[in-house]
């Protein structure tokens, strides 16, 4: 077997930003090699327009990573405003993951005390796993994953801590709002948000993962000198996948995860990442992920996974739209209509695209209660109420 041609970074991107974009990528990785720091001094000699870098890496979250390798590369080729502006982020981002952490190993505690089990997802120690450091990732807020049995009761010891739901929702809506979504947003006053998670994505986008899949193979890992368990490197991967989907790669910072991930675990089961995508039917949401950060991260990946994630047609195009999502200045953020036609585009198979056309137009959720409060009695028709509501908002209002 031959090695699978990947396009250069010249065929990826716009030619007149191709040094400014080259700069952020290189700057965003999880480990910086020597061949990367000589790649961003020759990068730095050249005539940059730094306010693109500098808003671009804004935009991604990625002004933390970019200030900490510029400043620890050839920080005497960098415009002395720039460094300053990004210190400015760099300091308040590094206090608020410090924060955060204590915060998260609180939680985490209080879970255990209440025989509840909780890990982290994203921030703080994803942080830690890529760049071992904490505050090289911007995180707003702290997310957990709980068991799905355990949602009603870790919303209601956070509450008993003095956060507040973002919503509120009565008993039966309760149980709805866990079926359907996949996240709770608590905030604290004066302290910072949690997102309380029991499945990576909404149901409406694809069928809820089983906890097993989820529980199983947790690794531990050590945050602040303690010993927490966190997700598989595996489900790991595939859950970053779906994130960066879940938003359709806006950010460049979730296709740097995943290449922090894979550049930082030497022992990854691929064998089990395709099967658990096949059997999910999420081969396309997973080959878009990693084709995004092979091409542009130019991280390696075994032979046959590369072979493997090339082989559907529809994921180049996807690759390539969402490149141009990525690096264009002007965000269309679409509304329901575009992001409909994003996940007929991602699900590979008739039924999914089916039911997540279904699901979106139909499908009752907490934005329909709150646009309209019905007793419980008359609770069915909030599946006439949704589509006349997201008829009027994307169609009468445009």
């Amino acid at each position: 077997m031959t090695d699978v041609k990947k396009p250069d970074l010249e065929q990826l991107v716009p030619y007149e930003t191709r040094d400014e974009i080259e700069l952020i990528l290189t700057c965003s990785k999880g480990s910086i090699t020597k061949d990367n720091r000589e790649t961003i001094a020759n990068l730095l000699k050249k005539e940059l327009n730094w306010d693109y870098i500098y808003r671009q890496a804004e935009r991604h979250g990625l002004i933390p990573l970019l200030y900490y390798n510029l400043k620890n590369t050839a920080p005497e080729l960098v415009p002395e405003d720039i460094l300053q502006r990004m210190n400015e982020i760099y300091l308040p981002s590094m206090k608020r993951s410090m924060i955060q952490t204590r915060e998260l190993l609180q939680v985490i505690q209080l879970g255990k005390d209440h025989e509840i089990p909780v890990i982290p997802y994203k921030g703080a120690p994803l942080s830690q796993q890529i760049y071992g450091d904490i505050g090289l990732r911007i995180s707003s807020d702290i997310d957990i994953i709980v068991r799905q049995q355990d949602v009603i009761r870790a919303k209601a010891l956070l509450i008993s801590q003095g956060y507040i739901p973002q919503i509120s929702l009565t008993p039966e809506q309760d149980k709805k709002f866990i079926r359907v979504r996949c996240e709770y947003d608590l905030y604290h006053p004066r302290r910072t948000t949690i997102d309380i998670h029991w499945q990576f994505i909404p149901w409406y986008y694809l069928a809820p993962f089983d906890e097993t899949d989820i529980w199983s193979g947790l690794k531990v890992l050590s945050l602040e000198g303690q010993d927490i368990f966190a997700l598989s490197t595996e489900m790991l991967i595939i859950a970053l996948c779906i994130h960066g989907a879940k938003h359709q790669w806006k950010e460049l910072r979730q296709i740097c995860d995943i290449a922090g991930i894979i550049a930082s675990e030497k022992d990854i089961d691929w064998e089990l990442i395709l099967k658990i995508a096949r059997e999910k039917r999420i081969e396309r949401i997973i080959s878009l992920g990693l084709r995004l950060m092979e091409e542009l991260m130019k991280t390696d990946l075994p032979l046959f996974v590369s072979e493997v994630i090339r082989r559907d047609r529809v994921v180049q195009h996807l690759v390539s739209s969402s490149i141009d999502t990525i690096f264009t200045e002007e965000q269309n953020h679409g509304g329901a209509i575009q992001e409909v036609l994003y996940w007929v585009s991602v699900r590979e198979c008739l039924w999914d695209k089916l039911r997540v056309i279904s699901l979106l137009v139909f499908e009752p959720n907490d934005d329909d209660w709150a646009y309209i409060s019905l007793p419980g009695i008359l609770s069915p028709l909030y599946y006439i109420i949704r589509p006349i509501r997201l008829a009027f908002e994307y169609g009468v209002t445009g």
